[in-house]
């Protein structure tokens, strides 16, 4: 457990470093009423009007977590130009998927990692964790998916990619250097083939 939270802290920090681009807060809360266009790219996500575009930095990896096969997805919009800065304060994402084996099906949200590593053998449960934030230099916020359903599928490149068939309701789960400032304590996460 210690070296899941470990490799999630220095990939969230990696991302933080590689996505700070200086920006600022543009005061645009955080629970928006607005829908928010759909984007040209086939892989993106939103949380609440807030649409974040995958950046091409992505990192999947198996993980034994007590002693059971699990496979750890990591999505950011972190690119080599810095990413995403069209979202004010809240500019910059990252996802954290955490899923018991590798297959590919459908997956019941789980809200926390002690659900996940309790769910009996064979399960096909997933814990998601959406960071925003982390391309500004005022503060990310972590939230985590309550509930819902999540598609995995795997390409003919071994690549998992990851969708949501309705909104995910998440819940703000800790904020980092400060957090977003005004960040909601919950958040509508919609997912459109992450990988």
């Amino acid at each position: 457990m210690r070296r899941l939270i470990f490799r999630w802290m220095a990939v969230c920090a990696i991302m933080l470093v590689t996505g700070c681009g200086g920006g600022g807060d543009d005061g645009t809360p955080g629970g928006g009423e607005v829908t928010p266009p759909l984007p040209a790219a086939d892989s993106y996500w939103t949380m609440d009007a807030h649409t974040y575009l995958n950046g091409g930095h992505s990192e999947q990896a198996p993980a034994t977590l007590g002693g059971r096969p699990h496979t750890i997805v990591l999505v950011s919009t972190a690119t080599l130009a810095g990413g995403d800065q069209s979202n004010g304060a809240y500019s910059g994402s990252s996802l954290a998927f955490t899923f018991l084996g590798n297959a590919a099906g459908t997956y019941t949200v789980v809200p926390d990692r002690p659900s996940l590593l309790a769910a009996p053998d064979g399960s096909k449960v997933i814990f998601i964790e959406s960071m925003v934030g982390i391309a500004v230099t005022t503060g990310a916020t972590v939230y985590a998916a309550a509930s819902g359903q999540v598609e995995v599928t795997k390409d003919a490149e071994g690549v998992y990619h990851l969708s949501t068939p309705d909104e995910l309701r998440t819940v703000k789960t800790m904020d980092v250097e400060g957090g977003v400032s005004g960040a909601p304590a919950t958040m509508q996460l919609k997912i459109h083939n992450a990988h």
